[in-house]
């Protein structure tokens, strides 16, 4: 039992701070009014400070089409122009993160490919799940969590979301972007996991010991 619980404590995440600076895009496009599909961003006049844009990207504010909050954003795949958002961030040398994101397509699965700097990339066939309800927020459980884990070789690390469409003119929409740090077992616990294998070592060989020599006396 202690060994399981020492192993317990070797697998806990590490509470920290997202380091994506508005992953859920609430602060973008902020005179943006109740049901608004903005869609004319550019690098040089992005919707939110805290991402730089290529392509055609757009936020959507209090529609069918948010996973969470009031607001999602749209990249939309052009058949010719990648459309992308990107942001660097504050990584430290060497140390393991977890990213998170929810996403949902229309009715074509397009690809979305993150790319990490000196991590190379991940593309993912974003699920085309659509939105078949009307209403804010109606259709969230439409949206899927993707998950990827990486090392982080590099400080202040650049990560990019971009895709191109098969031609199909659908989007993809993004929501809850999360970059968190995966916690190292810490030495204590390290230890104390190895005193607790070594008792119960003991203890099994003390038993196994004792029960021969009571079989030896009967």
């Amino acid at each position: 039992m202690a060994a399981i619980a020492f192993a317990g404590l070797l697998v806990q995440p590490l509470h920290a701070a997202n380091l994506v600076a508005d992953g859920g895009f609430e602060q973008a496009d902020p005179t943006a009014p109740n049901g608004a599909q903005d869609y004319n961003f550019t690098p040089t006049s992005p919707f939110d400070t805290s991402w730089t844009v290529g392509g055609v990207v757009g936020i959507d504010t209090t529609n069918k089409y948010i996973y969470d909050g009031s607001k999602s954003l749209y990249l939309d795949p052009d058949p010719t122009v990648t459309s992308s958002i990107s942001q660097v961030l504050s990584t430290t040398l060497n140390q393991n993160y977890v990213l998170t994101f929810w996403a949902d397509d229309d009715q074509t699965s397009n690809p979305l490919t993150v790319t990490l700097l000196n991590d190379g990339s991940k593309t993912f066939n974003i699920t085309p799940n659509g939105y078949p309800l009307a209403g804010a927020g109606a259709n969230a459980n439409q949206f899927t969590k993707y998950t990827y884990n990486f090392n982080a070789n590099t400080q202040n690390l650049l990560m990019t979301f971009s895709a191109t469409n098969n031609g199909s003119g659908e989007a993809i929409e993004l929501d809850d972007i999360n970059v968190t740090p995966v916690a190292a077992p810490e030495t204590s616990t390290v230890v104390g996991f190895g005193v607790a294998m070594l008792g119960m070592c003991g203890l099994a060989l003390f038993k196994r010991r004792r029960k021969t020599v009571d079989s030896t006396v009967e």
